[in-house]
């Protein structure tokens, strides 16, 4: 597979009117279990600090338990970083861990995002959906398998710190497996 752009980008008044208000890992039961996944990786990885841009309802950091520094921030209202992940990236200071969940998918481009965040964290959690085609989720711009999202993470200068992984929660709707890298 290579890189697939699902849709056409929004205008920003559309950007904005789709994610107004703070997102909810609850709502959707193979969230949950892609929350806590996560969660338990950023634990193991013992974060000096961590930064997670893109938090949604805060759900990952909250349950990885960390006792660090952490900055949250998201697109809709009410976090200590409010705007799109492409511009809260400049006001995040650097930190050990980004976290990334399920957001490169989101943003128009991916590549340059990555860039930025290999500018700002020592190391990297992400995770993205692996082999979407379909445009079945609103907010999905682009789809790619393993071997597409090595070649982007490469290309923006990280490197694995364990293989990446294929995550197949056992709740299988709507996407069948995730993609997760821990990078350095």
């Amino acid at each position: 597979m290579t890189r697939v752009q699902l849709r056409s980008f929004y205008s920003p008044g559309e950007r904005a009117a789709l994610y107004a208000s703070t997102y909810r890992h609850d709502k959707w039961e193979e969230h949950k279990f892609r929350v806590a996944y996560t969660a338990q990786l950023l634990r193991e990885m013992k974060p000096e600090s961590v930064a997670d841009l893109s938090c949604g309802d805060g759900a990952v950091i909250a349950q990885a338990e960390l006792l660090c520094p952490a900055y949250l921030g998201d697109i809709a209202p009410g976090w200590q970083f409010t705007g799109p992940i492409e511009e809260t990236i400049l006001a995040c200071p650097a930190v050990d861990v980004f976290v990334c969940s399920e957001t490169l998918e989101h943003v128009e481009n991916p590549d340059a995002l990555l860039r930025a965040i290999r500018g700002k964290a020592r190391r990297l959690l992400l995770t993205t959906p692996d082999g979407e085609t379909r445009n079945d989720n609103p907010e999905h711009y682009w789809g790619w398998d393993l071997s597409d999202l090595a070649l982007m993470m490469g290309d923006a200068g990280w490197v694995p710190e364990v293989p990446a992984e294929r995550y197949v929660p056992p709740v299988l709707f709507p996407y069948y497996a995730y993609q997760v890298w821990r990078c350095r």
